[in-house]
């Protein structure tokens, strides 16, 4: 492939490289959605102590291009995809897919049959794509717009 792409799962010292990269992806894409208080909840909640005392049991799936992350996903085992994240530069070639499949197989895996998540006003087109639909409109979470969302696996 032209790109150096390695599939990898969380580790504790990674905490940093992800907290990094989500926080430059929010605040690319969903900064003027939120405003000042859902920011604020935002790096308070992904700092590298928050990511390394929360998801070490989650399923998480790293997508590095050479050892620089560039998409992140993290499911939970109540059904719940909370992350899903990919580098604006390598939009369209299927990463953002490839990270919901395996997070989707994963939670399928302990015997989950409906998927939730919350999706950005940004995200909402690609979740739509790939078979999730909103339950109800947009709500607000610490003033960052959200659109729950779920799809049914078979």
């Amino acid at each position: 492939s032209y790109m150096d792409i390695k599939i990898r799962k969380f580790k504790i010292s990674y905490s940093k490289k992800i907290s990094d990269f989500i926080i430059k992806q929010f605040k690319k894409f969903n900064c003027e959605d939120v405003g000042e208080e859902g920011l604020n909840f935002f790096l308070d909640s992904h700092t590298t102590k928050h990511i390394k005392d929360n998801w070490k049991e989650n399923y998480v799936v790293i997508i590095e291009d050479g050892n620089k992350i560039i998409g992140v996903g993290r499911a939970k085992n109540n059904g719940w995809i909370t992350h899903c994240y990919v580098d604006e530069k390598y939009f369209h070639k299927g990463l953002g897919k490839k990270l919901m499949q395996m997070m989707e197989k994963w939670i399928k895996r302990n015997n989950i049959k409906t998927v939730f998540l919350n999706s950005s006003i940004f995200a909402l087109g690609f979740y739509k794509r790939i078979g999730y639909k909103t339950i109800g409109g947009m709500k607000k979470h610490h003033g960052i717009p959200l659109y729950k969302m779920k799809k049914e696996l078979f």
